[in-house]
């Protein structure tokens, strides 16, 4: 919440209510709690027509440790588990009119060095679209440098180091058709006009 305070200070002009008062937040520890959350208190949160957007942040550190990956009966269940929650979620979309975010980690492969969901094959099926933001690589030198300074206090001033986020699957889209910088400031994520 200190984060999200943080934005909505540096945003104060633009509302007329204070923002975190339309804000909730529910904490779970594994897969059990954040299924029980999804069946039973979120659709009487939704019912309530108080929110429009769900997060969860982030769906791979929920779900990593819950299913063995060399088990293939705990694979299937993992499986089923995925795709259950995302007809769940995507009927509450439609029923409620609330839009849901779901930020999965990503990991590399060795062999090529591509990033792949940390959900696997399967997650990537339930998504109806998917946003990669990553930092771009040219000025990673310069931003490591200032953050270092930074921390030193011998800097006052840091740009924020520039990321990118990229389309990478849509309906609406081509693929990795759509690339814009941004960075992340005090208020929040901020989109960057390139010259």
């Amino acid at each position: 919440m200190r984060r999200l305070r943080e934005i909505a200070d540096q945003r104060a002009g633009l509302f007329e209510w204070d923002p975190l008062e339309r804000i909730g937040v529910h904490l779970v520890s594994d897969a059990d709690e954040l299924w029980n959350f999804f069946v039973h208190t979120l659709p009487m949160m939704l019912a309530t027509g108080f929110f429009k957007l769900v997060v969860v942040d982030s769906i791979a550190a929920v779900l990593r440790g819950e299913f063995a990956y060399n088990d293939e009966h705990a694979m299937a269940n993992r499986c089923d588990w995925y795709f259950g929650m995302s007809n769940m979620l995507k009927m509450y979309s439609d029923t409620f009119g609330v839009m849901f975010v779901l930020a999965n980690q990503v990991s590399a492969d060795m062999k090529t060095g591509l990033l792949k969901p940390a959900l696997g094959l399967a997650w990537s099926y339930c998504v109806n679209q998917r946003f990669v933001v990553h930092f771009d690589d040219e000025n990673a030198g310069s931003a490591g440098a200032c953050a270092e300074n930074c921390h030193d206090n011998k800097q006052t001033v840091c740009a924020p180091r520039r990321r990118f986020v990229i389309v990478a699957f849509s309906p609406h889209r081509v693929d990795g058709a759509l690339r814009t910088p941004c960075v992340v400031t005090k208020s929040g994520f901020v989109g960057v006009v390139e010259r």
